[in-house]
């Protein structure tokens, strides 16, 4: 008997000393409820009966008290001894963790102790609103699990001061009560309790995407993820129906983070903040990333700027993008000159010195009739026409017809840009004044279409009567009839039959012609008849199927069925559950000119194998060769990032099987 209270005390002292050596500190997020190292006064936990479990104080390497639990009760049958916590508080935990350290005798290495020595005890724990006292509740207990060591030491242990520290961690979960106690059971273990940790779980409060997130706790299940909604910094904002959100796991770890903050209008991301754009900079909107110098022609004095303000006699459109530059109205065309032939007017004159800084020029005429003088002018009647227009010219050049023999016209040329509209000051123009001789009336009659097929229509018409000149040539003017004939095509031939190829199958054509020749320059266009081409005949076609494990590269293989996709016309709104290769999402794809469309997107986990990421790519491969309104439509695949993305046809009613047994006996 005494040899064996001769290795408790050893085993005691030695005890002390291994937990120097291996004590640590708690994870950052890990809310700890009890600490019993951090007691430097007696726990005065509750043991039963007194001859049981021993407090045993000493001191560590800074002198400071240490408290811990020990029963060495190996040498009679039966032991029951019982240790009872304090009351635990659990605050907001879900998920409690219960960390152990405790060394144990090898029970082979104490003599005549057969049979009753053992080398596990048990640990359970029991719920309460409060403090249930010194009294000990056996029949109310939970037992949480028998624990045993990894490893064991042994007199030879003691004599080389050698002791072998083990770590057990087990959890609790689904408590209802404000607070529990815990239990240990000793059945007739040489044990030393050298500390007792608990503690929950949180995501603790962090900053990402210009977004502060609070600490969570962590929820009990395991595969649960808490949402957690982030609140943008100062002067940010959060995408537009895409506010910034992470997820904390059961583990306390920030998961799959959806949408962001961006710096507000006026504000750029520096060092994870946002601040004001300086004087000379702007930024128009939170979705540019950061400030840019004012325009050409534009400044700013103030901080923070959303815009630049233009110099003057400069201005920008409404329509304009923010980086383009302020610009003014253009000078005066030049060079205007002219050619006349019969009645008609040919003017033509080149570009403005100065386009003002835009590249939308046109031009505008205007057409006056002068008398002698006193000279007053009047606008042209309603006779004169112009070819192709009278006003918003691309070219520089116009055709006026119609025009009276002996009369004295003025033409003024101006040129305009998008901001012309915008300046107070006059506009600038050139102009020229002339008379117009006698001509004759040359016009094509009888134009008629002999000959329609899918891509192109024959045209035949009369040869107008005075017409006795070997070089007599026409021109067929010819645009679509859902088309302004503001853009039209032409064609000249000395005939006065003509196949015009190259058209539209099943649209409707607007065909004009007039004659022209060296002595008599152009006529009169003849009036207008409208052909339609034939339509095509659709054949409908067979695919073949083809599998995607023949393919060397299975990202070549997929784009042969699939279509990339840019990662910025996904926005990813939450998680709808996990699958073999990573989490899949609900989602919204957006592409340019078309609706916003739902979509379900399968993501592949960064890390995988060349396995995984065959198998993950045939998937789109094989449901890319469906055209079907029974099968899950793909939308298209992203190859080109991480992850890796395959965009399905979002199906509202989840998966198939669970939908027919929550319906079944519904469908015929």
């Amino acid at each position: 008997m005494t040899s064996v209270w001769s290795a408790r005390l050893r085993f005691s002292r030695l005890v002390l000393f291994n937990f120097l050596l291996h004590c640590g500190r708690g994870a950052a997020n890990e809310v700890v409820l009890l600490d019993s190292k951090g007691s430097q006064a007696e726990l005065r936990w509750t043991a039963h009966p007194s001859d049981g479990w021993e407090e045993i104080s000493g001191v560590d390497e800074n002198y400071k008290p240490i408290r811990t639990y020990q029963v060495c009760n190996v040498m009679s049958s039966n032991q029951n001894n019982w240790l009872q916590t304090g009351w635990i508080m659990r605050r907001n935990g879900q998920r409690i963790f219960i960390e152990l350290k405790f060394t144990l005798r090898d029970c082979n290495s104490i003599p005549g102790v057969v049979g009753t020595c053992k080398e596990t005890f048990n640990l359970h724990y029991i719920e309460s609103d409060s403090d249930v006292g010194r009294d000990i509740l056996e029949s109310r207990y939970v037992k949480i699990d028998t624990i045993a060591a990894d490893e064991s030491f042994t007199q030879g242990d003691l004599g080389e001061r050698k002791m072998k520290l083990n770590t057990e961690v087990r959890e609790i979960e689904h408590l209802v009560r404000k607070g529990f106690h815990l239990g240990f059971q000793d059945v007739g273990a040489c044990v030393a309790l050298v500390s007792v940790r608990v503690y929950y779980k949180t995501c603790l409060s962090t900053v990402q995407s210009l977004a502060v997130f609070p600490d969570t706790v962590a929820e009990a299940a395991f595969s649960t993820l808490v949402e957690v909604r982030g609140s943008c910094i100062s002067d940010s904002e959060a995408e537009m129906d895409n506010p910034p959100r992470m997820h904390c796991s059961a583990e306390g770890d920030w998961l799959v983070p959806i949408g962001k903050c961006a710096c507000s209008a006026g504000y750029q991301e520096i060092a994870g903040r946002c601040e004001a754009c300086p004087p000379g900079t702007y930024k128009s909107s939170a979705q540019e990333s950061e400030c840019s110098w004012c325009p050409e022609h534009s400044y700013t004095e103030e901080l923070a700027s959303t815009q630049c303000d233009c110099k003057a006699d400069h201005y920008k459109l409404l329509s304009d993008p923010a980086p383009a530059p302020c610009t003014k109205p253009p000078t005066a065309p030049r060079a205007l000159g002219y050619s006349t032939r019969q009645s008609a007017l040919h003017l033509a004159w080149t570009p403005p010195q100065d386009s003002g800084g835009r590249a939308d020029i046109t031009y505008n005429v205007q057409c006056s009739v002068c008398a002698a003088p006193p000279q007053t002018c009047q606008p042209c009647d309603g006779r004169v026409g112009f070819l192709p227009q009278r006003l918003g010219l691309a070219e520089t050049s116009v055709t006026v017809v119609n025009l009276a023999p002996y009369v004295n016209y003025t033409f003024r040329v101006e040129a305009v840009n998008g901001v012309s509209s915008l300046s107070h000051s006059p506009r600038r123009y050139v102009e020229i004044t002339l008379i117009i001789s006698q001509g004759g009336n040359m016009q094509v009659a009888d134009i008629r279409a002999e000959h329609i097929e899918q891509k192109s229509i024959t045209l035949a018409w009369q040869e107008p009567d005075f017409s006795t000149n070997n070089d007599t040539q026409y021109e067929i003017k010819f645009y679509e009839k859902e088309q302004s004939d503001q853009s039209y095509s032409t064609v000249k031939t000395s005939s006065t039959t003509l196949t015009i190829n190259n058209l539209k199958p099943g649209t409707l054509y607007i065909f004009q012609v007039r004659v022209f020749s060296s002595s008599t320059d152009y006529g009169n266009y003849s009036p207008s008849i409208e052909v339609q081409t034939l339509g095509e005949l659709k054949i409908p076609s067979r695919r073949t199927y083809i599998d995607p494990d023949t393919c060397d590269d299975p990202v070549q293989a997929v784009h042969l069925f699939a279509k990339e996709l840019d990662l910025s016309c996904i926005k990813i709104e939450r998680v709808i559950g996990g699958g073999e290769f990573g989490e899949v999402c609900r989602g919204c794809l957006k592409l340019p000119s078309k609706r916003d469309l739902p979509v379900a997107i399968k993501t592949l986990k960064v890390g995988c194998s060349e396995k995984q990421k065959r198998t993950f790519l045939s998937e789109a491969s094989i449901m890319g060769q469906f055209d079907h309104s029974n099968v899950i439509r793909l939308e298209g695949v992203i190859t080109r990032g991480k992850p890796m993305m395959i965009v399905i046809e979002y199906m509202g009613n989840a998966v198939l099987d669970s939908f027919l047994r929550k319906n079944e006996g519904q469908f015929t």
